[in-house]
């Protein structure tokens, strides 16, 4: 299950300075989990997906389409409460969180 380090350092900036204790918890947080490049076979693979979520004339949040693209790269299974946009996502493996 990949977890965007965006997403935590996206908090970070959002809420300037929280205490040093909270920064260095989020920064253990962030290297505990691996980053994955979004690479030429990723792009096409998110282009791939967003010409066919377009075709249906669907929305799915950019955001969205990244972490599909890179988990079809790979392999791996989304883990989401967003069920609603990753189901139009064809070849896109999921596990719904309670």
């Amino acid at each position: 299950m990949e977890m965007p380090s965006r997403e935590i350092l996206h908090r970070l900036s959002h809420f300037n300075h929280p205490p040093g204790r909270e920064i260095h918890r989020h920064k253990k947080v962030i290297e505990s989990f691996p980053v994955f490049p979004f690479d030429l076979m990723v792009g096409r693979i998110y282009a791939r997906i967003w010409a066919a979520i377009a075709r249906k004339w669907w929305t799915v949040g950019a955001h969205d389409l990244i972490i599909a693209a890179t988990a079809i790269s790979l392999d791996h299974t989304v883990a989401t409460v967003n069920i609603r946009d990753f189901e139009k996502i064809l070849g896109v493996k999921m596990e719904k969180l309670q």
